[in-house]
């Protein structure tokens, strides 16, 4: 590797402890988990609009289209990444990313917010922090024109 762009992600999902820049807590976690291992499609609904920006309306076709997408993943799969994503604690290695790193974080979205962005940053050198103010989760989505500009102006630099 000699360039990294990290997405909208947390160095450890669960907050526990003095850890709060998480995403949830270990027992929203479980919830989703249980709620997944009994019907993905209602975990998939419950779960969806913590990607979106906040405030975003349930009743669109847009809405519509992104739960048909997010269902139509393999169950066990996405249960086996979210055991493994509450599993592991990327903090003690953010030191050791040495090459240029794209921090690329929502302004507005529910599972991480700009302050994890900003953790990253402090931690990672030779790290370029972008705010995508009015996303979430899916930013690149929210604002293509943006999330595309800044990344082929990275991987160029």
């Amino acid at each position: 590797l000699n360039k990294i762009c990290l997405i909208d992600m947390t160095p450890k999902i669960a907050n526990e402890g003095e850890w709060t820049l998480g995403s949830f807590s270990r027992e929203e976690i479980f919830s989703l988990l249980e709620m997944g291992v009994q019907d993905w499609n209602i975990a998939s609904e419950f779960f969806l609009p913590y990607a979106l920006t906040k405030g975003t309306p349930t009743d669109t076709e847009e809405f519509r289209l992104a739960l048909q997408d997010m269902q139509g993943n393999t169950p066990h799969i996405m249960i086996f990444l979210w055991i493994a994503l509450t599993a592991e604690d990327f903090r003690p290695v953010l030191k050791d990313i040495t090459v240029p790193t794209l921090l690329a974080y929502s302004g507005d979205g529910l599972i991480c917010t700009p302050a994890v962005g900003e953790y990253l940053a402090q931690r990672i050198e030779n790290s370029k922090l972008v705010i995508f103010p009015g996303c979430g989760h899916g930013l690149f989505m929210d604002d293509p024109v943006k999330f595309n500009s800044e990344l082929e102006t990275f991987l160029k630099e």
